[in-house]
């Protein structure tokens, strides 16, 4: 019947990460966020092959951690810096090997941006991509979604620093909700956070600490790149 066969086309479509009313759950791989916590608290890590979202201040920090687990083990990362904020001093810092990290360095206008993630998600051998957009109007939300079909295609972890659409995990670090140590300002030390799945909030949890230098306080300020992992 035509309208049937409409339907599981437009189903065909849909990232796995959106679950289909009466669809059995499928166990999917995870990678390491480089953080335990983090991990404990989806269920071992960033699913494999889907598009992630990552929020909030810390956010770079926290992924650089990952970047770090990937490229130890041998793994390529690509880094699309659609707004020109990444350190890579601080990235390398946080025991990235630099030699596995493809960075398209911004900023970059949303075409560009667009462009550059998904050549990067269709290119074999990057386990994970890293995607911070640009501070300019005219986005284009319906891109997500087929990012989202890539890294489902290429079997690649797409971590977005962003509130996208279409993620299958969405990770929220509020100020709100953090668990900070110290006096505001550099030096605090941001310990845990808030996370939800898929709209569904989670308890807080611990974490290795982050440290903020430069100016600017722990609970407020632009992310830019200024954590470094703590360990031990």
């Amino acid at each position: 019947m035509p309208g049937r066969e409409a339907v599981a086309k437009a189903l065909s479509r849909m990232p796995a990460g959106l679950v289909q009313w009466g669809a059995i759950p499928v166990e999917v791989p995870r990678l390491s966020t480089g953080m335990a916590g983090l991990d404990r608290a989806l269920n071992g890590g960033w699913p494999v092959g889907r598009l992630c979202s990552l929020l909030g201040q810390g956010r770079t920090s926290i992924v650089g951690a990952g970047v770090a687990e990937v490229t130890a083990t041998g793994g390529l990362v690509g880094w699309i810096d659609g707004d020109g904020s990444l350190d890579v001093k601080a990235l390398d810092q946080a025991g990235a090997d630099l030699s596995r990290v493809l960075w398209v360095r911004g900023p970059l206008t949303w075409p560009n941006m667009m462009a550059a993630a998904e050549a990067v998600t269709q290119t074999d051998g990057f386990e994970m991509v890293i995607v911070r957009p640009p501070n300019s109007f005219g986005r284009d939300q319906s891109w997500w979604f087929r990012l989202a079909r890539e890294a489902e295609k290429a079997r690649t972890t797409v971590v977005a620093l962003d509130n996208t659409p279409h993620a299958s995990v969405k990770v929220q670090i509020g100020s709100a909700n953090a668990l900070w140590e110290g006096i505001a300002g550099p030096g605090q030390l941001l310990t845990g956070a808030k996370v939800e799945l898929g709209g569904q909030e989670l308890d807080v949890w611990a974490f290795e600490a982050l440290a903020f230098g430069g100016a600017g306080t722990g609970t407020g300020g632009r992310d830019r790149d200024r954590g470094r992992i703590i360990r031990g």
